[in-house]
């Protein structure tokens, strides 16, 4: 559906005669924007989230921020902005809705996700590669050092690459010396493990 039928619609909804009929048509956008939003893996009931015990408490410090900070805040510029008048042409409501709809999308997220966490302890070995391992990659000629860790704590900026991932999944067991190669599409890398801390 087109973003200018949508506001359409919401602006519309507001008439005492079509309320229901465009209550049946709000409740399918939101249903479909859902969908989209939330990856296959949230749709799973009985999936555990692996995580550190580090991204554990860094996901419960990023949700009690979001509840006890940003929602609040962002209701309230939701407030001021409605004091401008017109909403079909008040940018800074649109831009704040938006941004209170991809806020409570990452609430949601961490309320699925935090109640089926399983955190691992820190790996015992480093014979082979488990989640958790830091490793010395040898790729391309390149070298790169990274940890594997769960889908929800992958962050490659921060050189956290998930357990899930080509590369992740490609890893996962090899021992120190090996080497394997993983596809990107098309192309193909041989990744060898010179290190397991």
């Amino acid at each position: 559906m087109e973003p200018h039928n949508f506001k359409r619609i919401i602006s519309e909804a507001y008439q005492p005669s079509n309320r229901v009929f465009y209550t049946l048509q709000i409740l399918t956008i939101i249903t479909f924007s859902y969908k989209i939003r939330f990856p296959a893996y949230m749709q799973s009931a009985n999936k555990k989230f692996i995580l550190t015990q580090e991204g554990l408490n860094n996901l419960r410090e990023e949700y009690n921020e979001l509840i006890s900070v940003e929602r609040p805040a962002i209701t309230k510029r939701i407030q001021n902005a409605r004091e401008f008048g017109d909403l079909a042409e008040n940018s800074e409501y649109d831009a704040a809705k938006e941004e209170q709809s991809l806020l409570e999308a990452r609430i949601a997220q961490l309320e699925e996700v935090l109640p089926k966490a399983k955190v691992i302890s820190q790996p015992q070995t480093s014979d082979f590669v488990v989640i958790g391992s830091m490793l010395v990659v040898e790729m391309n000629d390149e070298i790169h050092e990274f940890q594997i860790v769960g889908s929800m704590e992958a962050n490659p900026s921060e050189k956290k690459i998930s357990n899930e991932s080509p590369i992740g999944k490609a890893l996962l067991g090899l021992k120190s010396g090996e080497t394997i190669e993983v596809a990107f599409g098309p192309v193909k890398s041989k990744l060898k493990v010179l290190e397991i801390k």
